[in-house]
């Protein structure tokens, strides 16, 4: 499942970040979006490709720019959204290493609210500010 996910990994929405770090982080967080996608009743999950490029000369890292569908019976289960996915050439594979959704955790949990509220709290114990606002 892991085969094509570099860690550590960053998963952004617009109201959420997460740092993924170890393989049993970020299956947690892709069996509970799968999990989501079966409540919903999703029969079909697509990503297509609006733009990408090469963002280095030795082109082994690939910023491309996706809408994605959530549906079932060729419907909209939610309203299609954009994302952006930072991918990298690691040995002979390409690997997501960051991706940025344009949705909100309540909306479409991409990102899971309880990591991301340990990451934002282990974020505030490293500030130096300590964790004010």
């Amino acid at each position: 499942m892991l085969d094509h996910i570099a860690l550590p990994n960053m998963m952004l929405t617009v109201d959420a970040q997460v740092v993924l770090s170890t393989p049993q982080e970020m299956s947690e967080a892709m069996l509970r979006f799968r999990d989501h996608l079966q409540d919903i009743g999703a029969e079909a999950y697509h990503r297509t490709c609006q733009d990408a490029k090469f963002l280095d000369a030795d082109r082994r890292t690939i910023v491309g720019w996706h809408t994605t569908y959530i549906l079932r019976g060729g419907t909209c289960l939610v309203a299609p959204f954009t994302n952006q996915m930072t991918l990298l050439r690691i040995d002979a594979a390409w690997k997501g290493v960051r991706i940025e959704t344009a949705t909100r955790i309540t909306e479409c949990p991409t990102v899971n609210p309880d990591m991301a509220a340990r990451h934002l709290a282990e974020m505030a114990r490293h500030s130096p500010m300590g964790g004010a606002q």
